[in-house]
Formats: structure tokens, sequence, C-alpha cells
């Protein structure tokens, strides 16, 4: 069985432990977790001062539009993930980078 930090530092499983497929190539797990704490904050900061303004604590205005802003990319990454059972570094891309 991989352990964490072999899956955090080679993006792959060893063996079944977490894919269910043996020598499936797990996503960059890595990437997707710096990415997607990116969005936390890109999407949590900007809207403390939009709570302050209408009485909401600091750490629930933050929590509340990050986790929103992580869980629409997270619904993305699983669509994507859907269509053919895998994300290739281009759908990464275009789901994180958006338009932009």
């Amino acid at each position: 069985m991989a352990t964490l930090d072999q899956i955090l530092n080679t993006g792959k499983t060893v063996g079944r432990s977490l894919s269910g497929m043996e020598g499936h190539e797990m996503p960059k797990v890595k990437d997707i977790s710096i990415r997607l704490l990116g969005v936390f904050l890109a999407s949590a900061i900007p809207n403390v001062g939009v709570g302050a303004a209408i009485d909401v604590s600091m750490w629930k205005a933050m929590l509340m539009s990050g986790g929103m802003a992580v869980l629409a990319v997270v619904q993305q990454l699983a669509n994507a993930w859907r269509a053919d059972g895998k994300l290739s570094d281009d759908e990464l891309d275009q789901i994180f980078h958006g338009d932009q």
C-alpha cells in the first residue's frame, strides 16, 4: 500500500490502494491540492470585508466563500474525470484557469 508521502511526491499509487485499478495513474494530488488552496484563498480573502460589512465574523465569511469556490472547482474536476476516467494536464489547466 502506498504511503501518503509517496502519493503526494509521485502522483501515483503503487498498487490498488487508492485507484482501484492495478497500475492506474492517479491525478497529480499535490498539484491539485495546492491549486485548490489557491482557489480558496483567492475567494476567501476579498470576502472578509463583505462579511464585516454585514456583521459576519471574518472566519465564517472566509470559510463560506472559500469553501463554495473550492466545491465549484471540485465539481468541475469530478465532471471532467467522469467523462473518461482521466484528468489530463490540459483539463486541469482549463478548470483552474477558466477563460483567462
